[in-house]
Parts: C-alpha cells; sequence; structure tokens
C-alpha cells in the first residue's frame, strides 16, 4: 500500500507540472505573469513585485523549477505531516519532472 502512495505522488507531481509548464490551459495565466512582469520593470525600476514576478515567470517556464515546487505543495496532502522530507519530496518531483518532460520531448508527439 505504502508504494501506491509513493507511486501517485510521482504520477501527480509529474502530471500537474507538466499541465503548469506546458498547457494551453495556463497558456493564459502565464502570458499575463509576463507582460505584468513588463510593466512592472517599466514603471517601478527593479523592486521587490519585480523579483516576486521573474520568479514566477521562471518557474512556470522549466519543468525541473515547477515540478521542485509542485512537489513541495503535494506532499502535505498525500503524507499529512510536515517534516525534513518535504525537500526531498521537491527534488524527487523535480528530477521526475523533468525526466518526463525530456521523455516526452524527445518522443515529439507534436508530430
Amino acid at each position: 500500500m505504502e508504494n501506491n502512495i509513493y507511486l501517485t505522488f510521482v504520477l501527480a507531481s509529474v502530471g500537474l507540472t507538466l499541465i503548469l509548464v506546458w498547457s494551453s490551459i495556463f497558456k493564459p495565466l502565464r502570458e499575463a505573469i509576463s507582460k505584468s512582469k513588463k510593466k512592472v520593470a517599466g514603471k517601478n525600476g527593479y523592486g521587490i513585485l519585480f523579483n516576486i514576478l521573474k520568479f514566477t515567470e521562471s518557474a512556470f517556464s522549466c519543468c525541473m523549477c515547477m515540478g521542485f515546487w509542485v512537489g513541495i505543495l503535494l506532499y502535505y496532502p498525500i503524507f499529512k505531516q510536515f517534516s525534513y522530507e518535504i525537500l526531498i519530496f521537491g527534488f524527487v518531483s523535480s528530477f521526475c519532472s523533468t525526466l518526463g518532460a525530456a521523455i516526452i520531448s524527445y518522443l515529439d508527439f507534436d508530430e
């Protein structure tokens, strides 16, 4: 039973990461973050809001980055506890998401 939880975690984190980074559903959100970052940079220079938007834009364009944060966010709902393991599962999610993205890119389903 415990192995099923780990498999569920990996599949959920990879799936959610790929949806957030590549899907057309979240494309308007990714574009809005990018436009907001450009507006903030033009008006205020480079402040904390710019840095937050830059970080968010980077996370939404990188499977490795988003995979880490998805792993962190999915840890508690699945395992119902907080511990140092949250970082380990963030790293596992990041690696698996990057691996999944590389496999999908290699297979090139678009053609």
